[in-house]
């Protein structure tokens, strides 16, 4: 699976992934240190809506635990 460097817009496997950091209760994903630093810098500026991509450059986080059962 490839996500999307919000930042720069690289694909990047998820196995792959640099840094992660959530903003506004979705999980975005960094092809480097650099970008990961501009987001938490100005996530505004990077963060997009749900919908304006044809697949998921992210994952939704619910900030739930959720226990095996």
């Amino acid at each position: 699976m490839t996500v999307t460097d919000p930042v720069c817009g690289a694909q990047v496997d998820i196995d792959d992934v640099v840094a992660q950091a959530d903003h506004d209760g979705w999980a975005y994903f960094f092809c480097s240190t650099r970008c990961h630093q501009r987001f938490r810098e100005s996530p505004e500026t990077y963060a997009e809506p749900w919908g304006e991509f044809p697949f998921s450059p992210f994952a939704k986080t619910s900030g739930r635990d959720h226990e095996k059962g």
